[in-house]
C-alpha cells in the first residue's frame, strides 16, 4: 500500500466518522444549546447561586462539537469547501437565526464587561471576595451575587450562540451545491 493511499483510506475513515457522528452530536448542541439559554435566562433574572462550578460543564463541552460542526460540511463535500461554498450550504433562515444571535451576544459583551472588572468572585467562610490578579477586596452578598450574575450571563451568551452555530452546521448544513462557471459563447 502506498502513502497516498493510507492517506486517502484515513480521510475516507474520518469523513465517515464525522458523518456518523453528525445526527448524535447535533441532537447534543441542540440539548445544549438549550440549556445555555436555560442558564442565561437565570443569569438575567438575577437567580444564578454562589456555586456556578456545574455550569462551566457547558464551557467546557463546546469545544468537540465546534470542531466536529466545522468539519461536516468538508465532510459532505467530500473536499474543502470554500467560505462563500460553506456559507451557501447552510440554509437561509438558519444563517438569520445565527446573525441576530451573534449581534446580541457582541452587544450584551459591549454592554456589559465593563461591569465585570471586579475579579473573580470566591467564597471564603462564608464571607464575599473579589480576587483581583491576587488582591483579595471582601464586597457585600448583593455586589458579589451581582458579579457572578453578570459573568454568566455573559458566558451563557457565548455558550448559547456556540452550541446554535454547532447544531446549525449539524444538522442544518446541506450537500454543497458544484459550483459551475458559464461558458462564455
Amino acid at each position: 500500500m502506498t502513502a497516498g493511499t493510507t492517506q486517502e483510506s484515513t480521510l475516507g475513515s474520518l469523513r465517515r466518522t464525522i458523518l456518523l457522528l453528525r445526527l448524535p452530536a447535533g441532537l447534543v448542541a441542540v440539548a445544549c444549546f438549550l440549556a445555555s439559554l436555560a442558564v442565561h435566562a437565570a443569569a438575567i433574572r438575577g437567580g444564578i447561586s454562589a456555586d456556578t462550578s456545574e455550569l462551566w460543564l457547558l464551557h467546557w463541552g463546546i469545544s468537540p462539537l465546534i470542531v466536529l460542526a466545522t468539519l461536516t460540511p468538508a465532510a459532505l463535500a467530500g473536499r474543502t469547501l470554500t467560505f462563500r461554498e460553506l456559507v451557501a450550504s447552510i440554509p437561509a433562515p438558519a444563517l438569520t437565526v445565527v446573525m441576530l444571535a451573534l449581534i446580541y451576544v457582541l452587544a450584551s459583551f459591549v454592554l456589559l464587561w465593563p461591569e465585570t472588572g471586579a475579579g473573580e468572585p470566591l467564597v471564603r467562610d462564608g464571607r464575599f471576595f473579589f480576587n483581583d490578579h491576587g488582591i483579595l477586596r471582601e464586597v457585600t452578598a448583593g455586589a458579589f451575587h451581582l458579579e457572578r450574575n453578570l459573568t454568566v450571563r455573559l458566558y451563557s451568551g457565548a455558550w448559547a450562540y456556540l452550541y446554535l452555530v454547532s447544531a446549525m452546521l449539524l444538522l442544518g448544513t446541506r450537500q454543497p451545491q458544484v459550483q459551475t462557471k458559464a461558458r462564455k459563447s
